[in-house]
């Protein structure tokens, strides 16, 4: 994982809320940079990280929260991106981790090729309508081969 850029979409606990506890994806955020990735999110409701979620690793003031523009400056963080394309752009595989509408609407056609390779961990089948006829896009599942 080391320097590998990984793309998150979707922060939330779930869709329709902007509620970061609980949530599986900051989790999973916290982990791939503990392995030393570099992480990329996006979530349509999530307009800054608040540092403490991922202060044990960044040593980050309690209450100094992260925003686009600010996330590539700090140490251990996600990069919070402004939209979809952004977080995927150079990205050697996504995790689809909340199911929001707004993914499904995407261009994928158009986003696919910003990635460095397209691979998709998407535990639900979520997006496997949107990416299946798209050339070269490795969508996995669970339960899936």
């Amino acid at each position: 994982m080391r320097g590998k850029k990984i793309a998150v979409l979707g922060l939330t606990y779930t869709t329709n809320t902007d509620t970061l506890r609980r949530s599986s994806a900051v989790e999973l955020c916290q982990q791939l940079l503990a392995a030393g990735a570099k992480v990329s999110a996006f979530d349509p409701a999530v307009k800054t990280l608040p540092a403490e979620l991922f202060a044990g690793s960044a040593g980050i003031p309690a209450g100094e929260s992260v925003t686009p523009q600010s996330a590539g400056k700090m140490p251990a963080l996600p990069e919070l991106a402004a939209d979809i394309a952004t977080a995927l752009t150079g990205a050697e595989a996504v995790a689809v981790c909340t199911e929001w509408p707004q993914f499904r609407q995407a261009d994928w056609a158009r986003i696919v090729p910003l990635m460095r390779q397209p691979v998709f961990v998407d535990a639900n089948r979520f997006l496997e309508k949107e990416l299946k006829t798209i050339a070269g896009v490795e969508h996995l599942s669970v339960g899936r081969a």
